[in-house]
């Protein structure tokens, strides 16, 4: 077997440009996704990949704008035409191929299973039987609407990344050095509060939840620190 036959047959993941147009189409973002964001929405979905995975993305995403199949806007990437075209026409053909899925007949030994359930949750306590609701705190993926002076960016975060994270990817966006800039949301009171922590994070990001349990943008204020 050849050197580029062993390493087709190590690597379990799809290609660099279906994960990444994959990635972009899915987080949907306006102006592009950056290096980071489609990097985790990757390492979320594919838990093959290689150890110096970041530094691979890097370089496919380079080539990807060479060749014109991505479209570098700023610090984020999107899709040039040719490249949305094949993307929409895969998502076409996987929602077809969902629609033939075989569905099991209401009738012998499904119906059966079936009963069987339905008796088991009427035995149950109603407290135990009702349907398991959407836990508040389960929503870790964030829209994150962020200003600064008369720009703003959109982009999808992980609460899970934390503070820092979040810090570092509005630095990258707004070209600012970080310690230069802090970080304020309105809250429903009027007033500014300032996110200086990944507790304060969690806060904003209660405070931008749904009563329903959906989570809205959070609205970020980029503030220029006086020195």
């Amino acid at each position: 077997m050849s050197t580029k036959e062993t390493i087709v047959a190590a690597r379990k993941h799809p290609p660099y440009l279906e994960m990444i147009s994959d990635a972009i189409v899915m987080l949907k973002e306006r102006n592009g996704s950056s290096q980071y964001a489609i990097g985790k929405f990757i390492q979320d979905k594919y838990k093959d990949l290689p150890v110096n995975f970041k530094k691979m993305l890097l370089n496919q995403l380079k080539k990807l704008v060479a060749s014109g199949k991505l479209v570098k806007v700023k610090v984020s990437y999107k899709l040039s035409s040719a490249a949305k075209t094949v993307a929409a026409a895969k998502l076409k053909k996987g929602a077809a191929l969902a629609k033939k899925k075989p569905k099991f007949s209401n009738h012998g030994k499904h119906s059966c299973v079936r009963i069987r359930h339905q008796q088991v949750q009427t035995n149950l306590p109603h407290e135990l039987a009702q349907p398991e609701t959407t836990n508040r705190n389960s929503v870790t993926l964030l829209t994150i609407k962020a200003t600064y002076k008369e720009n703003m960016v959109r982009f999808s975060f992980e609460l899970s990344d934390g503070f820092v994270k979040l810090e570092e990817e509005i630095a990258t966006r707004f070209q600012l050095k970080l310690g230069s800039f802090s970080l304020k949301y309105e809250d429903q009171d009027g007033d500014m509060i300032l996110i200086a922590c990944d507790s304060s994070l969690s806060v904003s990001a209660d405070d931008f939840r749904l009563p329903d349990g959906r989570q809205t943008a959070i609205r970020l204020v980029v503030c220029l620190l006086v020195n």
